[in-house]
Formats: C-alpha cells, sequence, structure tokens
C-alpha cells in the first residue's frame, strides 16, 4: 500500500514538472535558478516496483560560462549531467523546459515572397524581367503587342488570355467643297464624314502560351474587322518566337508588325489620343507599316538589353501570288534607352521591286482602272519599288509623356499617288496624367505636318489635336479629343474610292470631334 502512495506521489511531482514547463507564467516570470539548483529525486521506490522515467533535466547557463564549458562537465560534479545533443535553454522553478523555436531568416522569407510573386506574375512577367525594359515600351511584348504588358492577364492549362474593346462616336464638321468638277463635291464632303456617328474601331482577343522560356506563342485577332468588311485583315499578330538565348537573341516568324512608326509599334492601349494621325495612315496604305507575314530577328547584345535592342526582319511585302518572291520587303529598327525615361529608335523598311496584278477574270467596277497599261485586262494593283525611314524621341517621366517622330518616304501606290513621288511627316505630342481623388486624368496636345507629295504645290496638310483622358481604373478610360485638319487645295485624299477616278477626288479641311469608350481585361 505504501509502494503504490509512493508511486501516485511520483506521478503528481512528474506531472506538475510537465505543466510548469508549459505554464506561461512560469516561464515568463520565474528566474532561472543557478547551475547548482538542479533538483535531486530523493525518494527511490523499493526494488520490484516500476519507475517512471524522469524528465530530462537542463541546466541554466550562467552568463559568464562557455556552452562549452557546461557541455564538459564530468558526470561526479554536483551539477546534473548534460546531453551534449540538446541545446541548454532557460528553466521555469528549476524544471525543464523547450527553447523557443529560432526566427526564420529575413532573406528566407524574401525567397518566398519573391517565388509566390513570380508566380502571381506568370512565365510571360518572368520573360520581361529577363529581357528588359527600353524606356516606356514593354519588351516583354516585342514591338507591336497592343496591350504593352503581360502581368495581369487570365490564365488556364498553360495559356494567357487578354481583350481590349474600343468603341466611339465620331462627329466631323467639313468645310464645304470648291472642286472645279462640279460632280466631285458631293462625293468629297461624303468622304469627309466617313466613320462617323457610332463604331467598334477595336475589338481584339489574344491568346498566348510560354511552354518555357526558350518557346512562345501568340495570336491576336480583331473581331471589329469583320463588321468593316475585311475579314483578311482580322489576323493583327500571329508567331512562333524562339529564344535560344532569352537575354540576347530572338527569333519570330508568323503575321508580325513591321519595324516601322512608333505610333504603330507602341501599345494602342496606352496611346493618349482616339486617332493615330494622317501619317500613320499613309504609311499603312503603303504597306511600310502595320502587319506583314515574315520573320524577324532581334537581339539585344549588351548585358543590359535597354541600352540597344535591333531587328532585321524579311517580310513578304507587294510581292505574292504571281510575283511571289522570298524577300519581298526588308526592314530593319535600332533603339536604344540610355536613362529608363528616355527612348530613341530609327527604323528603315523597303519594298524593292515593282510589281503589277493582272485579274483577268475579275471584271468587277472595283478592280478597274483609268488608264490600264493592258487594254485586254483590267489592272488591279500596280506597285512600285521604294522605301521609307523614320526616327523617333520618346521621354516619360513622372507623368509627363514626350513624344516625336520625323517620316520619310516614296510613294509606291501607282495609281492613286497622282504624280506624287515621295511623303515627309512630321508630328509631336505631350500629355500629362495626373491622380484626382480615386480618378486620373490626362490631358494632351498633338501637332501633324504630312505633305503628301513634295514635287508639286499641293499635298499638305496640317492637323491639331487637344485630347482629355479620363481613367475610371487602369482597365476602364474614356477620351475625349478635337482634331483640327487643314488642308491645302487640290490635295488628293489618301483613300481613293473605286473605281479610281481619272482625276482624283480632293481632301477637305474639317474638325472632328470623338469620344471613345476602351476597356482592358
Amino acid at each position: 500500500m505504501k509502494a503504490k502512495s509512493r508511486t501516485f506521489v511520483l506521478s503528481l511531482i512528474t506531472s506538475g514538472t510537465v505543466l510548469a514547463a508549459f505554464s506561461q507564467e512560469g516561464w515568463a516570470q520565474q528566474p532561472p535558478p543557478p547551475p547548482s539548483a538542479a533538483p535531486v529525486l530523493s525518494a527511490s521506490p523499493p526494488s520490484g516496483t516500476p519507475q517512471p522515467s524522469a524528465p530530462t533535466v537542463l541546466p541554466a547557463e550562467d552568463a559568464s560560462t562557455p556552452r562549452a564549458a557546461v557541455a564538459d562537465k564530468p558526470a561526479g560534479s554536483s551539477d546534473a549531467q548534460v546531453n551534449p545533443t540538446v541545446s541548454a535553454a532557460p528553466e521555469a522553478s528549476g524544471n525543464a523546459t523547450f527553447a523557443p523555436l529560432a526566427p526564420i531568416p529575413q532573406d528566407t522569407l524574401a525567397k518566398k515572397k519573391g517565388k509566390k510573386k513570380d508566380k502571381k506574375k506568370g512565365k510571360a512577367a518572368r520573360a520581361a524581367a529577363e529581357f528588359g525594359e527600353a524606356g516606356t515600351e514593354d519588351a516583354d511584348d516585342s514591338w507591336g503587342d497592343p496591350w504593352g504588358d503581360s502581368q495581369d492577364e487570365l490564365r488556364a492549362a498553360g495559356l494567357s488570355f487578354r481583350f481590349l474593346a474600343q468603341t466611339h462616336y465620331q462627329y466631323t464638321h467639313v468645310t464645304p467643297s470648291k472642286n472645279p468638277l462640279e460632280d466631285h463635291r458631293a462625293p468629297e464632303e461624303q468622304i469627309a464624314h466617313n466613320n462617323d456617328g457610332w463604331d467598334v474601331n477595336r475589338l481584339f482577343f489574344r491568346i498566348a502560351a510560354e511552354p518555357s522560356k526558350y518557346l512562345r506563342l501568340k495570336m491576336i485577332t480583331d473581331f471589329a474587322e469583320f463588321k468593316h468588311g475585311n475579314g483578311k485583315k482580322a489576323i493583327k499578330q500571329a508567331y512562333v518566337e524562339l529564344s535560344p538565348l532569352p537575354k540576347h537573341i530572338h527569333v519570330l516568324a508568323g503575321v508580325l508588325k513591321l519595324p516601322y512608326s512608333i505610333t504603330e509599334l507602341d501599345p494602342i492601349a496606352k496611346y493618349e489620343f482616339t486617332s493615330l494621325g494622317q501619317a500613320n495612315d499613309l504609311a499603312k496604305k503603303l504597306d511600310f507599316s502595320g502587319r506583314d507575314i515574315g520573320a524577324e530577328l532581334m537581339v539585344t547584345p549588351l548585358a543590359k538589353p535597354r541600352y540597344l535592342r535591333a531587328v532585321f526582319g524579311v517580310f513578304q511585302g507587294h510581292s505574292q501570288n504571281e510575283n511571289a518572291s522570298v524577300v519581298g520587303a526588308i526592314g530593319a529598327r535600332v533603339e536604344s534607352s540610355p536613362i529608363k525615361q528616355l527612348r530613341i529608335g530609327a527604323d528603315w523598311v523597303e519594298q524593292p521591286k515593282s510589281v503589277t496584278y493582272y485579274e483577268y477574270f475579275d471584271i468587277s467596277d472595283k478592280s478597274l482602272m483609268p488608264n490600264p497599261d493592258n487594254p485586254y485586262a483590267p489592272i488591279a494593283q500596280k506597285w512600285v519599288k521604294g522605301q521609307a525611314f523614320s526616327g523617333d524621341i520618346t521621354f516619360e517621366s513622372a507623368g509627363f509623356l514626350l513624344r516625336t517622330e520625323a517620316m520619310y518616304g516614296s510613294r509606291i501606290d501607282y495609281y492613286t499617288r497622282y504624280g506624287a513621288e515621295n511623303f515627309v511627316a512630321y508630328w509631336a505630342s505631350a500629355s500629362y496624367k495626373f491622380p484626382v481623388g480615386s480618378l486620373k486624368l490626362q490631358p494632351g496636345l498633338r501637332v501633324e505636318w504630312l505633305d503628301t507629295d513634295t514635287q508639286h504645290k499641293i499635298g499638305l496638310r496640317r492637323q491639331l489635336t487637344a485630347g482629355f483622358g479620363t481613367y475610371f481604373s487602369p482597365k476602364v478610360r474614356l477620351l475625349i479629343d478635337v482634331t483640327r485638319t487643314d488642308v491645302q487645295d487640290g490635295t488628293p485624299v489618301v483613300n481613293q474610292p473605286d473605281p479610281l477616278p481619272v482625276e482624283p477626288y480632293n481632301a477637305l479641311s474639317s474638325t472632328r470631334v470623338t469620344t471613345q469608350l476602351q476597356v482592358v481585361l
């Protein structure tokens, strides 16, 4: 009976020791005793009685005693023997305690946060960090991507998706025509009102995949082209990109943007006005800018890619069908960003040969030309060889955005140039984005000077645009701008209607007001 009592007492002592070890009050308030104060269990049960295992007691270290000295004490000393495999820790009321967990190193936390951030951005964002940025342009998406970044895409099954919609309402006040040909006056005024009213000018959908940092695929479709009857132009980009050296070499093949003019190459989702200008319209008509089938080599030879980026491409150009050629057009662009706020670029595109297309089986009125070279076949198209150059400067800092570009090129549209041989253009824009409450406002001003015929005393156009943008969120904005265009008398319309007249329709001076709503997903 006495043995059972002693066993019960020992059990209570052991339980109390464990409870004291986990007691917050004992941990926080009881000072650690000196090493000589280690408890010794004096009671011993008689032989044959099972003994409860005594808790391992760790001696408290004195501030002046090295850890190694405590661990090396002989077994015969008055202090309790230390288990060298267990770190010494403070004791509470002379009882055994557990050492607190060591704090996680800050560099480990930073690495974990970095991994989560990288996973959230996705592979495309990591590629952007590797490839670098050049000025205001997002290098991850090369040149010509409508969005210009890829950090907030929708992702599923290894694919990324983006969506952009632009719808606008436009009204144009036109100066009455004074053409000496009476039958041209009404058509010229009608041409000036083209695109007035409501319209969906862009409806982009992009799907992209990046199986590895060495391979990427992208396709952009503009469904608004189907509404405008231009189904063949609906594919804006569709290419595969190989990156054998992701920081230095990229090879692209498919439907790409020609490396000409920053109005086409910079992201349209970030463009601060509703119109790209008449110089851009002319360059696209001549196929010096815009989309084409071909291949490009992009090189960034320096350690920091933004310091130098160069691209050289070979494209289909006007050489197709019976005039098919491997080299239908060639183009190149070089740009540098010596500081993050500044970007300087220059580019060149050439159509190296003249081509003529005969449509023997097409006798519709739209394909008839006013003075066909072959009277037995209506001529559909004729393009002469030529080239175009441009240089641009972009500066962006603290909400300010300043851009300028000069352009010069050949008039290769044989039937619609009406004697013109070259064109020259210059434009500049300035805008400032600043917050007002939960909104962001962006007023801007743009000027453009374009001469579509440098050989004759006609063809001069001047434009002045004042715009105002309101950003309700990073994905929704409303643009309103007013554009005044003054046209020199006798200047032909760039896009002549079919069938082409012997005497061209002339452009008219006008004032245009446009309101555009943009939504990006």
